[in-house]
């Protein structure tokens, strides 16, 4: 037998072992055996962030994260009691940049020396996003849930906007109560597929569209919110101040097909999936290279060039997430 007639028949003999039941037994166990490895660690990092990022109605509180309460300990539920607000802030804070946050210029508002008063929706997300997936595996291996926090509900007493119908930064200014910004920080309980309310999900959905939609994808910031804070001198890098980024924008194709369109069927979610993949497609592909992020305006490719995460992304995309 020469050598491709012997891969050949090696790979048909592969194929046949897939499928019979004790191959499948051995993957499913060797699976929950990984998770079961898995799963401390990850608790350990969502009691990090719980525990580190923290924010607060007065000072003490959210400056004192070792005082706070375990998230094993929280509410299920909001209390209507302030000490039960579920407040997370973004360390490594400047009067214009937040490192930490991966949005290191994204437009926040700026109040010196009242910054640590802040709750950060996208960090919020974050938080709750995770702890989803440690939930998730939980009831995979059978085991009570640790956490047992209802993120939607302490998510809409904490960033929902009524004036506003939007999510959106509480801000430590005394002058206000919520960021006048718009921006990819919104879209973070969406994104992350947080909220299952409809209404909300539908508002977060328009907010998209009318403020943050380009030929060329969703962009970081609002037009209007650039203007702004070149209005009230704000300083910043040039880059979540406008840009079109791939990663976000897969963050959200993602969230529209495999929860809000898979799962909850809803006809916006669909629409704006086929379109912004789209866009988004057609953005990436008629570049002359694989960019870090695009001009809104042209599609002309910034940053980075030949960026390796970009073409990650990108395959999601064309797989349509199947």
């Amino acid at each position: 037998m020469n050598r491709k007639a012997a891969r050949t028949a090696k790979s048909k003999s592969t194929k046949k072992m897939r499928n019979r039941p004790e191959y499948i037994k051995r993957e499913t166990d060797s699976d929950r055996e990984y998770l079961k490895t898995l799963l401390p660690s990850l608790k350990r990092w969502r009691s990090w962030w719980h525990r580190t990022q923290c924010g607060g109605v007065d000072l003490e509180s959210a400056q004192h994260c070792e005082q706070r309460r375990p998230l094993e300990e929280w509410p299920t539920k909001p209390t209507g009691k302030e000490e039960d607000l579920l407040l997370y802030r973004w360390r490594s804070r400047t009067d214009t940049h937040i490192p930490a946050s991966g949005m290191e210029d994204y437009v926040r508002p700026v109040c010196p020396g009242e910054h640590q008063l802040e709750a950060h929706v996208d960090l919020f997300s974050w938080v709750a996003f995770l702890s989803s997936i440690i939930s998730q595996v939980e009831r995979y291996l059978a085991l009570p849930e640790s956490v047992t926090v209802d993120w939607n509900a302490h998510l809409n007493a904490v960033h929902w906007d009524a004036a506003q119908s939007r999510y959106a930064d509480r801000v430590g200014c005394r002058s206000r109560a919520f960021t006048t910004y718009t921006g990819y920080a919104n879209l973070f309980p969406v994104m992350l597929g947080v909220t299952r309310e409809v209404d909300k999900v539908q508002a977060t959905l328009q907010l998209a569209r009318e403020q943050l939609w380009s030929p060329h994808g969703l962009m970081a910031s609002s037009f209007a919110s650039v203007r702004q804070a070149r209005e009230e001198g704000i300083q910043h890098d040039n880059l979540f101040v406008g840009y079109v980024w791939p990663h976000i924008n897969l963050l959200c194709l993602y969230s529209l097909k495999t929860v809000y369109w898979d799962q909850m069927k809803l006809e916006e979610a669909r629409v704006m999936y086929e379109q912004l993949r789209l866009l988004s497609t057609n953005t990436v592909r008629e570049g002359t290279r694989w960019w870090e992020y695009y001009n809104p305006l042209d599609g002309r490719g910034e940053g980075s060039k030949t960026y390796i995460g970009t073409r990650a992304l990108f395959l999601g995309i064309l797989d349509d997430f199947s």
